[in-house]
C-alpha cells in the first residue's frame, strides 16, 4: 500500500514485483490495496488514478499486452497492431524520456507485476533490463499451519455458526501446509466437508451437526485422491518425470507454454540428478504423445518437427504435486521442492 501510495503521489515511475506460490492471495491483496487507494482518492487524500488489470495467462503472445493496455485506456480508439500500440504507449508515458517506462521518475506509468516465480526477473531479463524493473519486491510465502487456521476461522466468523470443529480445522491446515500451503485449497476442502455434512444431515437427526476430524480426514482423502491424482499415479516413473519437467520449465520461464525440446532437456537434468536411466528422446516424444492423448497436456501436433512442437500443461499443478507426494516413486518427491 505504502509503495503504491508514494508512487501515485509523485506521479508514477514505479514497478513492483509481487511473487509467491499459488493460493497465497497475491492478486486478491493487490486488488484490495487498489480498493483502499481509491477510498483515499474519494477522501481527497490522494490524486486520482486509473487502474487496468491485464491477465497474461489469457494471452497467446506477450506482445498482445501492449494492445490490451492501449485498448483498456482508450476503448473507443481504432484497433492497432502490437507494434503500433507499443509506439503509442511509449509516446504517451515517456514524456520526453527515450524508451524507458516505467522507471523514469517523471513517467506516469506504475506497473504491478504478479507471478508465481520468485526470481522471474533474474531468469527472464538481462541485468540492464532487470535494473530498470527496480528492486521493489513483495514476496508471498506459502501459508503456515497457524496462518491457514486463522484464514479458515476468519471465514467461519462471518457465518455466525461453528460448523467446523477446531480439531478438524487444524487437521486440514496441517495437511494443506504440508502439501502446498495453498489457502484456496484449504477453503475448498472445508467447503466440501460442510457439503458432505449437510448431505448426511438430511438422512440423520442431529441438533448441531459439526465437521469432525474424522469427516475432515475422509474429505481430504477424497479430494487428494481425485480421479486426476489417481490417473497420474498410474503413470510410469518416466511419464511422471516428463510432467514434472514440463511444470518446472513453465514455472522457470513464467510462460504458459514451451517447446518439447526444452521439456526433454529438463527431463534429462531431473533423471541425472536422481542417477536414473534416461530414456532416448524419440521414446520420450512418444510418451509425450501418449500424455497428450490422455489429456494431461496440450501438444501442437501441427509442427512437423517434434522437438519444436509447443506444449502446455492441462492438469492442475496441485494435482501433480499431490500425486507425486503420495505416490510410490520416492525419488520424485525430492524434486518437487528443488
Amino acid at each position: 500500500f505504502d509503495k503504491l501510495f508514494e508512487a501515485i503521489e509523485r506521479g508514477g515511475g514505479e514497478c513492483i514485483y509481487v511473487s509467491g506460490v499459488p493460493g497465497t492471495g497475491k492478486t486478491a491483496t493487490v486488488r484490495q490495496v487498489v480498493s483502499k487507494l481509491r477510498e483515499c482518492v474519494d477522501e481527497e487524500a490522494l490524486q486520482a488514478f486509473d487502474f487496468f488489470e491485464i491477465n497474461g495467462m489469457k494471452m497467446t503472445d506477450p506482445n498482445h499486452a501492449y494492445v490490451a493496455l492501449w485498448t483498456a485506456m482508450f476503448p473507443s480508439a481504432p484497433k492497432v497492431s502490437h507494434k503500433h500500440a507499443m509506439s503509442l504507449l511509449l509516446d504517451y508515458f515517456k514524456e520526453g524520456k527515450p524508451h524507458r517506462p516505467p522507471r523514469p521518475t517523471n513517467s506516469s506509468l506504475i506497473v504491478v507485476a504478479i507471478a508465481n516465480t520468485m526470481d522471474l526477473p533474474e531468469r527472464m531479463f538481462s541485468h540492464k533490463i532487470n535494473s530498470r524493473v527496480g528492486r521493489a519486491r513483495v514476496p508471498f510465502n506459502a501459508y503456515t499451519v497457524p496462518q491457514l487456521v486463522t484464514i479458515i476461522e476468519s471465514r467461519l466468523a462471518g457465518t455466525g455458526d461453528q460448523v467446523l470443529h477446531p480439531e478438524a480445522v487444524e487437521f486440514c491446515a496441517r495437511k494443506v501446509a504440508g502439501m502446498s500451503g495453498d489457502a484456496r485449497r484449504a477453503l475448498d476442502i472445508c467447503r466440501r466437508a460442510v457439503e458432505v455434512l449437510t448431505a448426511r444431515q438430511e438422512t440423520a437427526s442431529s441438533d448441531r451437526p459439526v465437521v469432525t476430524r474424522k469427516l475432515m480426514s475422509e474429505v481430504i482423502n477424497e479430494m487428494f485422491m481425485s480421479p486426476a491424482v489417481q490417473m497420474v499415479q498410474r503413470l510410469s516413473f518416466h511419464q511422471q518425470t516428463l510432467l514434472l519437467a514440463l511444470l518446472k520449465v513453465l514455472k522457470r520461464s513464467g510462460q504458459s507454454e514451451t517447446t518439447v525440446e526444452e521439456v526433454l532437456k529438463q527431463y534429462e537434468t531431473l533423471c541425472c540428478s536422481l542417477h536414473a536411466f534416461v530414456v532416448p528422446w524419440d521414446d520420450c516424444c512418444f510418451m509425450l504423445s501418449q500424455l497428450y492423448e490422455a489429456r494431461y497436456l496440450l501438444l501442437d501436433t501441427s509442427m512437423p518437427a517434434e522437438r519444436q512442437q509447443r506444449v502446455r500443461m492441462l492438469m492442475a499443478e496441485s494435482d501433480l504435486f499431490i500425486a507425486i507426494r503420495t505416490g510410490s516413486f520416492t525419488s520424485l518427491k525430492e524434486l518437487i521442492d528443488k
